[in-house]
């Protein structure tokens, strides 16, 4: 009996494993709009302006916004992002560590498009938003929405 148990639970323990494993793993879709993602940022802070581009759609409705405690900083439209970035590179052309772990994703695919949440940690938290666009058969940002500190309760001034 106590033998049958013990098997029972082994073999309990491997296929909730094999289960979980199933259930962690990436689709192929999901996988490559990750990929994009880590490099935008990896990208980003090698001030790799050649690569990084690339990881965004370049037309006038992309959006990125950022929300801290300090206010919220909104740039509309590829030209003001582009130049944004290509002045910020200009005055900080070296490159910075990559600290940054991502974490949690949550993806919704529809057709081209794509919704992705996850939570991103620079040694401050924030909770982030990617949507996609495939151009092309090439996944590539079309809105980033950053929320930091979005792990607290408001202060209650």
């Amino acid at each position: 009996m106590k033998r049958s148990l013990l098997l029972l639970l082994a073999l309990t323990s491997l296929l909730t494993g094999l289960y979980a494993q199933n259930r962690t793993k990436l689709s192929g879709e999901e996988q490559a709009i990750k990929d994009v993602i880590e490099n935008e940022s990896k990208y980003f802070w090698a001030r790799d302006y050649k690569n990084w581009k690339k990881t965004w759609v370049q037309e006038d409705y992309i959006l990125r916004t950022v929300a801290t405690r300090d206010g919220v900083h909104q740039v509309v439209g590829w030209k003001d992002w582009n130049a944004e970035v290509r002045q910020l590179f200009e005055e900080s052309p070296e490159p910075q560590e990559y600290n940054v772990r991502k974490y949690d994703y949550t993806f919704h695919l529809f057709g081209n498009c794509a919704w992705v949440t996850f939570w991103q940690d620079t040694g401050t938290l924030s909770r982030e938003l990617r949507i996609m666009e495939k151009h092309k058969g090439k996944w590539q940002i079309a809105m980033l929405e950053a929320i930091y500190n979005s792990g607290e309760a408001p202060s209650g001034d």
